[in-house]
């Protein structure tokens, strides 16, 4: 719930001080509980509404307008609507949504995940418009989940945004032969990988090479006061091995003595 807020708070408040149009469109939070959030925030919510420039908006309204939701349709509507919001002056649209309407048996609402690929394409990259979709995990099956992160170009993950190494384009999402192309994502990625962790050893392999050659103690902790790294003179001076000192601690490495108590009478 933190997190919602903070993410949802951020959103709107920078929108809003940016001049952009805001809706929001409610289906999991009753309207006043999303204002409270809102307003924690920093949101003058009231101001807003007032002056037309934030609307929170019931999303099963919206979205069950034309009866039967349609992708293409629907994402027409988007386009028309925002060219008439950026008319009136606005420099952008910022729409967020709470995805549940998904769940309440709307007639074709079954095809929502096209929607969300068809949208990033032929919608949010023709036009300033920034869309923030949110999923309650606790509400959507993992497997519509993860196919929710494959249409996403941009993920908030725990109160960070991060470009989605996971998103698979619109052109490539739709395509018939996606498995193919996931698997040929997935090769990538772990070449990438394979990159980024031969970089780190060698990296790692010249800073030990560099800090070998001095004469000076020098070692590396974590926050836990665990030994990361340590040169050899550091070694030598201890008279312990490596595996003796990387990922232990002082304690471990100097043992209290016994102490010894002697009666006198």
């Amino acid at each position: 719930q933190e997190e919602w807020q903070s993410a949802i708070g951020l959103f709107f408040r920078d929108g809003l001080e940016s001049q952009a149009k805001c809706i929001y469109l409610a289906d999991d939070h009753d309207p006043d509980f999303i204002r409270s959030a809102l307003q924690k925030a920093g949101v003058d919510t009231a101001s807003a509404e007032d002056s037309g420039q934030l609307s929170i908006r019931n999303a099963c309204e919206v979205i069950s307008r034309e009866k039967t939701f349609d992708p293409e349709r629907m994402i027409s509507l988007l386009y028309s609507e925002t060219q008439n919001i950026l008319s009136e002056g606005y420099s952008a649209l910022r729409i967020s949504g709470e995805m549940t309407w998904v769940l309440k048996g709307i007639k074709g609402a079954e095809r929502f995940l096209e929607y969300e690929s068809l949208s990033n394409r032929d919608y949010c990259e023709q036009l300033p418009v920034i869309a923030l979709c949110q999923y309650n995990r606790s509400k959507f099956d993992p497997a519509i989940i993860k196919e929710v992160i494959l249409t996403h170009p941009k993920v908030i993950f725990q109160n960070k945004l991060y470009h989605n190494a996971f998103f698979i384009p619109t052109s490539q999402y739709l395509d018939p032969n996606r498995s193919r192309m996931e698997v040929d994502q997935i090769i990538r990625s772990l070449e990438q990988l394979k990159h980024r962790e031969d970089n780190l050893r060698q990296n790692v392999n010249l800073l030990q090479t560099i800090i070998d050659g001095t004469s000076d103690c020098i070692y590396i902790k974590d926050n836990k006061g665990r030994y990361l790294l340590h040169n050899r003179s550091f070694a030598n001076t201890l008279g312990k091995s490596t595996a003796d000192i990387i990922g232990h601690d002082d304690r471990s490495l100097y043992p209290p003595r016994e102490a010894k108590w002697i009666m006198y009478e």
